[in-house]
C-alpha cells in the first residue's frame, strides 16, 4: 500500500490529494507513510455505503460479473477493461454514483 501511495503522491506531487479508505488492516499499517500531499480519511467501521468505489464495484458486477464464469483471468481482465472504457465514455454516470452531496471535507 505504501509504494502505491508513494507512486500516487509523485505522479500527482502538484496537486492536493485525499485517499478515502476503509480501516482494513493494510490502510492502517504502522508502515503506511505519510506524504504531504495526500490526506487520508477513513470510513467508519462497517459502511461500505460510504466509499465512492463500492458503488463502482456494484455497477461493475451489473455489467459483466452477474451470473458468469470465467475461464480465465485473461477473460476477467477483459470484462474488467471493458467495464473501464465504458466508464470513460459515460462519466456523467460515473459522477452521480461517485459524488455524494452531503460529503463536505475540509481539507
Amino acid at each position: 500500500m505504501s509504494l502505491f501511495i508513494e507512486n500516487f503522491s509523485n505522479e500527482y506531487q502538484d496537486y492536493r490529494n485525499i485517499m478515502i479508505m476503509d480501516k482494513a488492516g493494510w490502510h492502517t499499517t504502522s508502515y503506511l507513510k505519510s506524504f504531504d500531499n495526500v490526506r487520508y480519511i477513513f470510513l467508519p467501521p462497517y459502511s461500505p455505503e460510504l466509499n465512492p468505489t463500492e458503488h463502482l464495484w456494484a455497477k461493475i458486477r451489473d455489467l459483466k460479473f452477474r451470473n458468469i464464469t470465467f475461464n480465465s483471468m485473461n477473460e476477467v481482465m477483459n470484462a474488467l477493461i471493458e467495464c473501464f472504457e465504458y466508464f470513460d465514455e459515460n462519466k456523467d454516470m460515473v459522477s452521480k454514483l461517485t459524488y455524494f452531496k452531503w460529503l463536505n471535507l475540509d481539507v
